[in-house]
């Protein structure tokens, strides 16, 4: 089990922590698909883009070529 601590709190990147560490959010997806050993990528494809945190954000893509990939759009400069 892995641990994250939380140590930043810019708002104009709010939502992507969120995406990330938020209930339900990335990290908890590839968790609960970790503890599953008949698990595969697409399965937690599958689970990221039905979830509501993902289906709601507009950072979070699906290569038009690629059943299991993701990308997180965020530009990590000054605003």
């Amino acid at each position: 089990h892995t641990h994250i601590a939380r140590t930043h709190t810019h708002t104009h990147t709010q939502d992507v922590l969120d995406l990330i560490e938020g209930k339900m959010g990335i990290l908890d997806l590839l968790d609960e698909q970790c503890r599953f050993p008949t698990s595969t990528n697409r399965d937690l494809a599958d689970k990221l883009y039905a979830s509501g945190l993902c289906q709601g954000s507009a950072r979070l893509k699906r290569p038009k070529l690629s059943q299991t990939a993701f990308t997180i759009e965020h530009y990590a400069g000054a605003q």
